[in-house]
């Protein structure tokens, strides 16, 4: 029987300030197991350590090799996260690990109409969301249909050229107009 690793990133309890908080729970990690069946799946849970959490870069670095050792990176996306996330989904890609992100339609990630800097952006997803994502789906069932999916036929997934191919999009499309960054450059 395969056994697949999912690390579940985003929406963890770490304490009371989390009371009320969206989170992984059981019943989103059983939704894999059996709509994944017969494989084991392995969540690589961030809540069970063993590490010292005053050690802040080793705790970093064991969630970062929790990443490493997963098969796939699961976000929890229902809600705003915290700037790890956005770190674990960008290292997952330069490690070539898929990244599903759980981001229902108007949640913080996603909007179908938003006015921001002056513009106005129809169907709206974070740029960071988006780009770092291999797919973006509406719950955890669609995300675990996804990896079903793609174990039965993978698709190419984003990987670790994905920053420079998104500068290099910016500079052909954009850079020539940006005078902060040619200034920067310029002055720098």
């Amino acid at each position: 029987m395969k056994t697949i690793n999912i690390y579940p990133a985003g929406g963890v309890q770490k304490g009371e300030h989390d009371k009320g908080k969206v989170s992984w729970a059981d019943e989103d990690m059983n939704v894999f197991r059996r709509l994944l069946a017969p494989a084991n799946v392995n969540f690589i849970d961030p809540r069970y350590r063993n590490d010292n959490l005053n050690d802040h870069f080793a705790v970093f670095g064991r969630d970062l090799m929790a990443v490493r050792v997963s098969d796939f990176v699961v976000v929890d996306g229902r809600q705003k996260r915290g700037v790890g996330v956005g770190q674990e989904m960008l290292f997952a890609k330069l490690e070539g690990i898929p990244v599903i992100t759980v981001a229902p339609k108007e949640s913080h990630y996603r909007k179908g109409k938003l006015h921001y800097l002056g513009q106005k952006v129809d169907d709206y997803v974070h740029p960071f969301i988006f780009s770092t994502s291999d797919i973006i789906v509406e719950n955890f069932e669609e995300a675990a249909g996804w990896i079903k999916d793609y174990l039965e036929k993978p698709v190419p997934i984003k990987g670790s050229r994905l920053t420079e191919d998104a500068i290099q999009a910016y500079m052909k499309k954009y850079m020539a107009d940006d005078d902060h960054v040619n200034n920067a450059i310029k002055n720098g």
